[in-house]
């Protein structure tokens, strides 16, 4: 049975201009932030501020993993440099880039041999 128009709950949808997160932590001291999504100019600030809340957290390291980014712009690439130069004392950073999507804006500015990214994830692990 077909119910009328209105009674239907409309679907949310996904924004395109939103990212999504899922956060895990695999060991002590450790956090990855996994972020899914095309991270421009409109999504850089909602990476930049879930960034900066696990960089608070009482963790050793925080990981980046951009396996499940279809894009990265020059705004996304701006939140990771900021994030890696202002890190506190005793915190570590690392970034994954797995896909071709998510490294190539590493390679072709330069910042893959400034800032630690990574292949896999276990590379960024075991770089320690």
């Amino acid at each position: 049975m077909i119910q009328p128009a209105e009674n239907r709950v409309p679907r949310p949808r996904r924004t395109p201009d939103a990212l999504e997160f899922v956060i895990r932590s695999p060991g002590p001291g450790q956090v990855v932030l996994e972020v899914a999504g095309e991270v421009d100019m409109t999504t850089a600030p909602q990476l930049a501020d879930a960034l900066a809340v696990q960089l608070a957290r009482d963790v050793r390291v925080v990981v980046v993993e951009l396996a499940r980014v279809s894009f990265l712009g020059s705004s996304g690439l701006a939140v990771l440099v900021n994030a890696y130069r202002s890190l506190a004392d005793g915190k570590a950073l690392r970034i994954v880039a797995p896909t071709r999507a998510a490294y190539r804006a590493f390679a072709l500015t330069g910042l893959a041999e400034q800032l630690p990214v990574h292949r896999s994830f276990d590379d960024a692990l075991a770089s320690l």
